[in-house]
Protein backbone atom coordinates (compact mmCIF):
# COMPACT_ATOMS: atom_id res chain seq x y z
CA UNK A 1 0.00 0.00 0.00
CA UNK A 2 1.33 3.19 -0.92
CA UNK A 3 2.11 5.97 1.96
CA UNK A 4 2.29 9.63 1.50
CA UNK A 5 5.29 10.98 3.34
CA UNK A 6 4.14 14.01 5.82
CA UNK A 7 6.84 17.54 4.88
CA UNK A 8 7.60 17.70 8.85
CA UNK A 9 8.59 13.67 8.29
CA UNK A 10 6.79 10.39 8.40
CA UNK A 11 4.15 8.57 6.91
CA UNK A 12 0.66 9.48 5.99
CA UNK A 13 -2.10 8.00 4.20
CA UNK A 14 -5.23 10.09 4.61
CA UNK A 15 -8.13 8.35 3.93
CA UNK A 16 -9.70 10.47 1.16
CA UNK A 17 -6.70 9.17 -0.83
CA UNK A 18 -7.65 5.74 -0.65
CA UNK A 19 -9.46 5.81 -3.68
CA UNK A 20 -8.24 9.33 -5.81
CA UNK A 21 -7.16 8.03 -9.56
CA UNK A 22 -4.86 10.35 -8.85
CA UNK A 23 -2.13 8.48 -6.84
CA UNK A 24 -1.50 4.81 -7.15
CA UNK A 25 0.96 2.48 -6.27
CA UNK A 26 4.85 3.58 -6.79
CA UNK A 27 6.66 2.69 -9.92
CA UNK A 28 10.17 1.40 -10.14
CA UNK A 29 11.71 4.53 -9.65
CA UNK A 30 9.21 5.25 -6.39
CA UNK A 31 7.27 8.38 -8.31
CA UNK A 32 3.27 8.31 -8.70
CA UNK A 33 1.60 7.34 -11.57
CA UNK A 34 -0.96 9.47 -12.75
CA UNK A 35 -3.59 8.56 -15.54
CA UNK A 36 -3.07 10.42 -19.34
CA UNK A 37 -6.94 11.78 -18.16
CA UNK A 38 -6.16 12.72 -14.99
CA UNK A 39 -3.32 15.09 -15.84
CA UNK A 40 -4.95 16.58 -19.21
CA UNK A 41 -7.74 17.62 -16.63
CA UNK A 42 -5.06 19.05 -14.59
CA UNK A 43 -3.07 20.87 -17.13
CA UNK A 44 -6.78 21.91 -18.65
CA UNK A 45 -7.23 23.50 -14.85
CA UNK A 46 -4.07 25.30 -14.42
CA UNK A 47 -4.61 26.91 -18.12
CA UNK A 48 -8.05 28.11 -17.37
CA UNK A 49 -7.85 28.96 -13.80
CA UNK A 50 -4.79 30.42 -13.39
CA UNK A 51 -3.71 29.49 -10.05
CA UNK A 52 -4.42 25.41 -9.52
CA UNK A 53 -6.68 24.41 -6.70
CA UNK A 54 -5.34 22.70 -3.69
CA UNK A 55 -4.76 18.81 -4.13
CA UNK A 56 -6.72 16.90 -2.32
CA UNK A 57 -2.78 15.51 -0.48
CA UNK A 58 -2.77 19.45 0.87
CA UNK A 59 -6.36 18.69 2.06
CA UNK A 60 -5.90 15.96 3.29
CA UNK A 61 -2.92 17.13 5.12
CA UNK A 62 -3.81 20.28 6.47
CA UNK A 63 -6.52 18.11 8.17
CA UNK A 64 -4.31 15.84 9.76
CA UNK A 65 -2.53 18.59 11.18
CA UNK A 66 -5.61 20.03 12.28
CA UNK A 67 -7.09 17.19 14.06
CA UNK A 68 -3.45 16.59 15.99
CA UNK A 69 -3.22 20.22 17.59
CA UNK A 70 -6.03 22.17 18.18
CA UNK A 71 -4.41 25.02 20.29
CA UNK A 72 -5.57 28.82 20.17
CA UNK A 73 -2.91 30.84 22.06
CA UNK A 74 -3.65 34.59 22.03
CA UNK A 75 -1.63 35.59 25.37
CA UNK A 76 -1.01 38.89 23.72
CA UNK A 77 -4.74 39.74 23.73
CA UNK A 78 -4.88 38.74 27.01
CA UNK A 79 -1.89 40.86 27.88
CA UNK A 80 -2.96 43.86 26.08
CA UNK A 81 -6.64 43.84 27.39
CA UNK A 82 -5.67 43.77 31.01
CA UNK A 83 -3.26 46.49 30.72
CA UNK A 84 -5.90 48.99 29.54
CA UNK A 85 -7.31 48.65 32.74
CA UNK A 86 -3.62 50.31 33.86
CA UNK A 87 -4.87 53.47 35.51
CA UNK A 88 -8.33 53.33 34.33
CA UNK A 89 -11.19 53.84 36.80
CA UNK A 90 -13.92 51.41 34.72
CA UNK A 91 -14.97 48.52 36.65
CA UNK A 92 -12.12 49.84 39.44
CA UNK A 93 -13.23 48.75 43.04
CA UNK A 94 -10.45 50.00 45.12
CA UNK A 95 -8.28 52.52 45.35
CA UNK A 96 -4.67 52.90 46.46
CA UNK A 97 -3.60 55.65 48.45
CA UNK A 98 0.38 56.15 47.65
CA UNK A 99 2.27 59.68 49.41
CA UNK A 100 -0.96 61.30 48.79
CA UNK A 101 -1.64 60.39 44.81
CA UNK A 102 -4.45 58.29 44.32
CA UNK A 103 -4.77 55.31 41.91
CA UNK A 104 -7.68 53.86 40.67
CA UNK A 105 -7.10 49.41 40.51
CA UNK A 106 -9.02 46.36 40.86
CA UNK A 107 -9.02 44.03 43.26
CA UNK A 108 -8.76 40.53 41.43
CA UNK A 109 -6.07 41.33 39.32
CA UNK A 110 -3.72 42.87 42.50
CA UNK A 111 -4.76 39.50 44.22
CA UNK A 112 -4.06 37.13 41.34
CA UNK A 113 -0.64 39.02 40.85
CA UNK A 114 0.42 39.24 44.20
CA UNK A 115 0.02 37.04 47.82
CA UNK A 116 0.65 39.86 49.61
CA UNK A 117 -2.35 41.96 47.74
CA UNK A 118 -4.63 38.49 48.28
CA UNK A 119 -3.99 38.23 51.76
CA UNK A 120 -4.73 42.16 52.41
CA UNK A 121 -8.02 42.41 50.19
CA UNK A 122 -9.33 38.74 50.97
CA UNK A 123 -7.50 37.50 53.76
CA UNK A 124 -10.02 38.90 56.27
CA UNK A 125 -7.87 41.60 57.24
CA UNK A 126 -9.22 45.49 58.17
CA UNK A 127 -8.34 46.84 54.55
CA UNK A 128 -10.69 44.05 53.14
CA UNK A 129 -13.90 46.27 53.37
CA UNK A 130 -12.26 49.50 52.31
CA UNK A 131 -12.54 51.07 49.33
CA UNK A 132 -9.70 52.96 49.63
CA UNK A 133 -6.53 51.88 50.72
CA UNK A 134 -3.10 53.52 51.93
CA UNK A 135 0.20 52.01 51.58
CA UNK A 136 2.47 53.42 53.74
CA UNK A 137 6.39 53.54 53.75
CA UNK A 138 6.30 53.18 49.43
CA UNK A 139 7.88 55.44 47.67
CA UNK A 140 6.03 56.80 44.84
CA UNK A 141 8.65 56.58 41.77
CA UNK A 142 8.76 53.02 42.09
CA UNK A 143 5.26 52.29 42.79
CA UNK A 144 3.70 53.82 39.53
CA UNK A 145 6.50 51.36 37.90
CA UNK A 146 5.61 48.22 39.98
CA UNK A 147 1.82 48.86 39.43
CA UNK A 148 2.32 49.30 35.77
CA UNK A 149 4.31 45.84 35.73
CA UNK A 150 1.85 44.30 37.60
CA UNK A 151 -0.99 45.09 34.73
CA UNK A 152 1.34 44.85 31.96
CA UNK A 153 4.08 42.09 32.91
CA UNK A 154 6.51 44.57 31.72
CA UNK A 155 9.39 46.87 33.26
CA UNK A 156 12.06 48.59 31.54
CA UNK A 157 15.04 49.21 33.56
CA UNK A 158 18.01 50.49 31.29
CA UNK A 159 17.14 54.25 31.54
CA UNK A 160 15.95 54.05 35.49
CA UNK A 161 18.36 55.04 38.13
CA UNK A 162 20.09 53.04 40.55
CA UNK A 163 18.24 54.43 43.90
CA UNK A 164 15.61 53.72 42.06
CA UNK A 165 15.91 50.49 40.11
CA UNK A 166 16.52 49.64 44.06
CA UNK A 167 13.40 51.14 45.63
CA UNK A 168 11.43 48.77 42.73
CA UNK A 169 13.59 45.78 43.87
CA UNK A 170 12.73 46.95 47.54
CA UNK A 171 8.89 46.49 46.21
CA UNK A 172 8.80 43.62 44.63
CA UNK A 173 10.89 41.88 47.93
CA UNK A 174 7.96 43.28 50.16
CA UNK A 175 4.83 42.52 47.65
CA UNK A 176 6.34 38.82 46.58
CA UNK A 177 6.84 39.53 42.90
CA UNK A 178 9.96 36.34 43.01
CA UNK A 179 9.85 36.76 39.40
CA UNK A 180 10.46 40.42 39.10
CA UNK A 181 12.71 40.43 41.81
CA UNK A 182 14.92 37.76 40.28
CA UNK A 183 14.90 40.03 37.23
CA UNK A 184 16.17 43.27 38.95
CA UNK A 185 18.61 41.58 40.74
CA UNK A 186 20.49 40.20 37.43
CA UNK A 187 19.99 44.05 35.63
CA UNK A 188 21.71 45.01 38.60
CA UNK A 189 24.72 42.77 38.32
CA UNK A 190 25.25 43.57 34.60
CA UNK A 191 25.71 47.46 35.52
CA UNK A 192 27.96 46.66 38.84
CA UNK A 193 30.61 49.48 38.88
CA UNK A 194 33.09 51.37 41.77
CA UNK A 195 30.34 54.01 41.87
CA UNK A 196 26.97 51.83 43.00
CA UNK A 197 28.63 48.51 44.50
CA UNK A 198 28.55 49.30 47.80
CA UNK A 199 24.50 50.76 47.90
CA UNK A 200 23.76 47.41 46.12
CA UNK A 201 25.46 44.99 48.07
CA UNK A 202 23.86 46.98 51.51
CA UNK A 203 20.23 46.37 50.06
CA UNK A 204 20.82 43.04 48.87
CA UNK A 205 21.86 41.73 52.13
CA UNK A 206 18.71 43.13 53.85
CA UNK A 207 16.31 41.23 51.74
CA UNK A 208 18.81 38.45 51.50
CA UNK A 209 19.53 37.83 48.14
CA UNK A 210 22.39 35.57 47.64
CA UNK A 211 23.08 35.52 44.67
CA UNK A 212 23.32 39.39 44.09
CA UNK A 213 25.46 39.47 47.99
CA UNK A 214 27.71 37.07 45.93
CA UNK A 215 28.00 38.87 42.91
CA UNK A 216 29.21 42.18 44.94
CA UNK A 217 31.86 40.83 47.13
CA UNK A 218 33.27 39.09 43.91
CA UNK A 219 33.72 42.74 42.44
CA UNK A 220 34.50 44.47 45.77
CA UNK A 221 37.50 42.00 46.14
CA UNK A 222 38.71 42.66 42.25
CA UNK A 223 38.19 46.59 43.09
CA UNK A 224 39.02 46.59 46.80
CA UNK A 225 41.64 49.28 46.62
CA UNK A 226 39.36 51.73 44.28
CA UNK A 227 36.17 50.86 46.69
CA UNK A 228 37.41 52.45 49.98
CA UNK A 229 38.63 55.55 48.30
CA UNK A 230 35.03 56.06 47.14
CA UNK A 231 32.76 58.36 48.40
CA UNK A 232 30.13 55.86 48.32
CA UNK A 233 31.68 53.70 51.01
CA UNK A 234 31.60 56.20 53.84
CA UNK A 235 27.74 55.59 52.87
CA UNK A 236 27.70 52.19 53.44
CA UNK A 237 26.17 50.50 56.42
CA UNK A 238 28.16 49.06 59.63
CA UNK A 239 28.12 45.74 59.12
CA UNK A 240 28.22 45.90 55.05
CA UNK A 241 31.86 47.48 55.90
CA UNK A 242 32.73 45.01 58.61
CA UNK A 243 31.45 41.93 56.44
CA UNK A 244 33.43 43.11 53.33
CA UNK A 245 36.57 44.36 55.51
CA UNK A 246 36.48 41.22 57.04
CA UNK A 247 36.60 39.28 54.13
CA UNK A 248 40.24 37.43 53.20
CA UNK A 249 39.44 37.57 49.59
CA UNK A 250 39.07 41.57 49.92
CA UNK A 251 42.71 42.85 48.83
CA UNK A 252 43.78 46.04 49.37
CA UNK A 253 46.68 47.48 51.31
CA UNK A 254 45.74 46.97 55.04
CA UNK A 255 46.96 51.06 55.95
CA UNK A 256 44.53 52.16 53.22
CA UNK A 257 42.02 49.92 54.44
CA UNK A 258 42.68 51.11 58.05
CA UNK A 259 42.27 55.06 56.72
CA UNK A 260 39.18 54.12 54.75
CA UNK A 261 37.53 53.28 58.41
CA UNK A 262 38.54 56.04 59.75
CA UNK A 263 36.95 57.86 57.33
CA UNK A 264 34.22 56.25 57.28
CA UNK A 265 34.29 56.66 61.29
CA UNK A 266 34.52 60.44 61.22
CA UNK A 267 31.32 60.38 58.99
CA UNK A 268 29.01 58.09 61.42
CA UNK A 269 29.88 58.95 64.80
CA UNK A 270 26.99 57.31 65.72
CA UNK A 271 27.53 53.71 64.52
CA UNK A 272 29.46 50.76 66.51
CA UNK A 273 33.03 50.83 65.41
CA UNK A 274 34.27 48.23 67.45
CA UNK A 275 33.61 45.38 65.17
CA UNK A 276 34.70 47.02 61.96
CA UNK A 277 37.80 48.00 64.04
CA UNK A 278 38.59 44.23 64.63
CA UNK A 279 38.47 43.57 61.13
CA UNK A 280 41.27 45.85 60.36
CA UNK A 281 44.57 43.60 60.53
CA UNK A 282 47.00 45.57 62.05
CA UNK A 283 49.18 42.62 61.88
CA UNK A 284 49.97 42.84 58.47
CA UNK A 285 51.20 46.89 58.82
CA UNK A 286 54.53 47.73 59.09
CA UNK A 287 55.64 48.98 62.30
CA UNK A 288 56.36 52.71 60.87
CA UNK A 289 52.64 53.00 59.80
CA UNK A 290 50.59 52.04 63.22
CA UNK A 291 52.97 54.37 64.93
CA UNK A 292 52.56 57.46 62.26
CA UNK A 293 49.02 56.63 60.82
CA UNK A 294 47.21 54.60 63.27
CA UNK A 295 48.14 56.07 66.18
CA UNK A 296 47.37 59.57 65.96
CA UNK A 297 43.85 58.83 65.03
CA UNK A 298 43.61 57.33 68.57
CA UNK A 299 40.99 54.45 67.19
CA UNK A 300 43.30 51.63 68.53
CA UNK A 301 44.20 51.42 72.38
CA UNK A 302 48.13 51.22 73.33
CA UNK A 303 47.95 47.45 73.87
CA UNK A 304 46.27 46.21 70.86
CA UNK A 305 49.16 48.66 68.60
CA UNK A 306 51.51 46.29 70.77
CA UNK A 307 50.40 42.71 70.02
CA UNK A 308 50.05 44.26 66.23
CA UNK A 309 53.90 45.10 66.61
CA UNK A 310 54.55 41.39 68.40
CA UNK A 311 52.82 39.42 65.83
CA UNK A 312 54.57 41.15 62.86
CA UNK A 313 57.92 40.58 64.69
CA UNK A 314 57.89 37.62 65.80
CA UNK A 315 55.47 35.33 63.60
CA UNK A 316 56.55 33.83 61.38
CA UNK A 317 55.65 34.40 58.07
CA UNK A 318 53.40 32.09 56.95
CA UNK A 319 51.29 32.68 60.36
CA UNK A 320 50.17 36.25 59.41
CA UNK A 321 46.73 36.14 58.16
CA UNK A 322 47.38 37.91 54.83
CA UNK A 323 44.26 38.55 52.28
CA UNK A 324 44.38 36.92 48.86
CA UNK A 325 42.33 35.55 46.33
CA UNK A 326 42.17 33.26 43.68
CA UNK A 327 42.61 34.64 40.07
CA UNK A 328 42.34 32.44 36.52
CA UNK A 329 45.58 32.42 34.62
CA UNK A 330 45.90 30.50 31.23
CA UNK A 331 43.59 28.46 32.61
CA UNK A 332 44.19 27.67 36.06
CA UNK A 333 43.30 29.37 38.83
CA UNK A 334 46.01 30.95 41.12
CA UNK A 335 45.99 31.55 44.78
CA UNK A 336 47.82 35.30 44.74
CA UNK A 337 48.31 37.49 48.26
CA UNK A 338 48.96 40.56 48.91
CA UNK A 339 52.18 42.37 49.79
CA UNK A 340 51.71 45.18 52.54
Amino acid sequence: MWLARDPLGGHVQPPALQHSPVWRRRGARGSARTEPGDAQSAGQRTRRGGKRKPSVLCEAVCSCRLSCNRQVQHIHFLSDHIGALYLNDEYSDVTLVVDGQRFDAHKVILAARSEYFRALLFGGMRESGLDEIELKDTPLAAFKYLLRYIYTGQMSLGSLKDELVLEILGLAHQYGFQDLEAAVSNHLRAVLSIRNVCLIYDTAALYQLRDLVSSCCLFMDRHAAEIIKHDSFLNMSANGVRDVVSRDSFCAPEVEIFRSVHDWVRANPSEERAPILRSVRLSLMATPDLLKVVRPTGLVPPDVMLDAIQSRTESRDMELKYRGYLSEYRGFFVLKFLSN
